[in-house]
């Protein structure tokens, strides 16, 4: 039996591209902000998440800016550091949620560990790009961290589950 396929890696991306132009309402979204949608359509397997996505005014410059500077990549779980495309980034992303201190540090806090993390990014927050993709408890905790001082990222993905 014989299988009608593209195997060109290439290929197979310029049709989902297409594809995914072709499905998503992108018009509110400038080139920058276009492409970063296109991407999370990809990732995500849905355009209808292009109707629910909010890019701050400089959003993709200071994402762009950051990774440019070799800036900490902080990520709340490992999935969403493992579905970094690692040829696009010249730094290892970070997740601290299987660190042997986020345990404990939830523990005494009776927190998630996902919050307990958050702890463990220090000052490698300030001008990092951080990546929140499954817990929105720890979405919260940063929220509440910049609140009270702490280092400010240069451009936050939030788009935990739920």
């Amino acid at each position: 039996m014989q299988y009608d396929y593209n195997p060109d890696p290439q290929g197979i991306e310029q049709e989902s591209f297409r594809q995914i132009r072709e499905l998503t309402k992108l018009d509110a979204y400038d080139h920058d902000g276009q492409q970063v949608v296109m991407r999370v359509v990809h990732s995500l397997g849905d355009p209808d998440i292009a109707q629910h996505m909010r890019l701050s005014q400089n959003a993709c410059a200071a994402g762009r800016q950051a990774l440019a500077n070799h800036c900490p990549i902080l990520c709340d779980v490992e999935m969403v550091k493992q579905g970094l495309t690692k040829r696009m980034l010249e730094q290892e992303p970070l997740c601290y949620l299987n660190d042997p201190r986020t345990t404990a540090l939830a523990k005494a806090a009776s927190e998630t560990r996902s919050m307990a993390a958050l702890q463990l990014w220090g000052e490698a927050l300030l001008g990092s790009v951080v990546v929140i993709g499954n817990a929105p408890t720890a979405l919260f905790r940063l929220l509440e961290m910049l609140r009270q001082g702490a280092p400010k990222p240069a451009l936050i993905i939030g788009i935990p589950v739920g």
